[in-house]
């Protein structure tokens, strides 16, 4: 097992050896020249990826930022800045300007400015003290207010994210009292409703609060936490594009929990047991039009596809799910146009990359895939730059 160290000289150290660009520079696994374009040039998106690599003699934190070939989505070399030792969750800002990750382990966040080549470089303040393991983190569309679930204190940490710097004003009233174990979190597309998957919830309980609109302050909604299995300790959560549907991944009973989402924020069971209940999905994504949700099951190293059900929210597996994948699947992010997925295989220090049939939602791995990405990627997040 690595150990690491998380002592702030060895960053600073780790950001002069210039080693950073030698090792695991995200080119194909196993050597030879990345496929796509061979640096940021004039990429629009990027995908982000929060990974280990080894600098100085030490396993050391980093973001690796790899341009997207928009034809092809091939992923280009990669730069790489320091990072925190342990992330649990990364996201940018609906304008594509910062990048936030947490840092679990020293009860941080890290915010990063995004360039217009797509290099990142930490704002000022950062890292910012916000006194919890995250386990999870949202943001509202407009870019507003950041939320970050700790599962250790059961709460959410609300903040006012300053759209010219990227710094963080904790919001009145926040850590928000959650379900026990919050765990995942999720803002609808309307920027209305906040969930968060308890994942020590013995109901599989879903925390649901209304956001509001000016300040971002969190009001939970009657009837919160949200049934999903008994024992079911959900963890993954993702909301359809339409704002109508919510999904929940049960890491112990298993299986993918769908719930109608109201006008007022409470949900209601699809059905009454779980799709696809044979695996633990890790990670959800979406694509834009809301027609496909890809599961990425770490226990069997396969991706699942489902078709959703635009009027009742059902899933149905495509014909030829689940697909496999090389090692388990920890995370998954698709691009802005919905032809490209990408899913971390912590275990193997490897990203591999899919074209998504438009049509079917088949997948198709890329040539070349997978990508070196460090030691252990595990969160990942696809970014359109302004």
């Amino acid at each position: 097992m690595q150990v690491i160290l998380r002592l702030n000289f060895l960053r600073v150290a780790f950001l002069l050896s210039g080693v950073l660009l030698l090792v695991n520079c995200g080119g194909p696994a196993g050597g030879g020249q990345p496929v796509g374009s061979g640096g940021n040039g004039n990429s629009s998106e990027f995908l982000y990826a929060a990974t280990t690599v080894q600098g100085s003699g030490q396993t050391m934190g980093a973001i690796m930022a790899f341009p997207i070939d928009s034809a092809t989505g091939a992923l280009g070399t990669a730069t790489t800045v320091a990072g925190p030792d342990s992330a649990s969750s990364i996201l940018a800002n609906p304008a594509g300007t910062f990048l936030f990750v947490d840092d679990d382990t020293n009860l941080k966040a890290d915010i990063f400015s995004i360039s217009n080549s797509g290099s990142l470089g930490a704002i000022s303040g950062s890292p910012f003290s916000t006194g919890v393991d995250a386990t999870g983190l949202a943001m509202d569309p407009g870019g507003k207010f950041l939320y970050i679930a700790s599962a250790s204190s059961s709460t959410v940490s609300a903040y006012t994210v300053n759209a010219s710097s990227g710094a963080l004003t904790a919001i009145s009233g926040s850590p928000f009292a959650a379900g026990s174990g919050a765990s995942a979190a999720v803002v609808d597309p309307s920027g209305k409703f906040l969930f968060v998957s308890d994942s020590l919830d013995s109901t599989g309980g879903i925390s649901a609060f209304t956001i509001n609109s000016s300040s971002g302050a969190l009001t939970s909604i009657a009837g919160s936490p949200f049934a999903t299995a008994v024992n079911g300790e959900p963890v993954a959560l993702t909301v359809a594009p339409s704002g109508k549907f919510l999904y929940a991944g049960e890491s112990l009973g298993g299986g993918i929990f769908g719930l109608a989402i109201s006008a007022g924020g409470s949900l209601t069971a699809i059905q009454a047991s779980a799709f696809d209940p044979l695996d633990r999905p890790a990670s959800f994504a979406i694509d834009p039009g809301g027609k496909f949700l890809f599961a990425a099951n770490s226990t069997s190293s396969t991706i699942g596809v489902f078709t959703i059900d635009s009027s009742t929210g059902a899933l149905t597996a495509i014909s030829g799910s689940p697909f496999s994948v090389s090692t388990a699947p920890s995370r998954l992010a698709i691009d802005s146009t919905g032809a490209f997925l990408y899913a971390s295989n912590s275990t193997a220090g490897t990203i591999t990359g899919f074209n998504i049939n438009k049509s079917t939602g088949a997948l198709t791995a890329f040539s070349g895939t997978p990508y070196a990405a460090g030691i252990q990627p595990q969160n990942l997040t696809v970014v359109t730059l302004p």
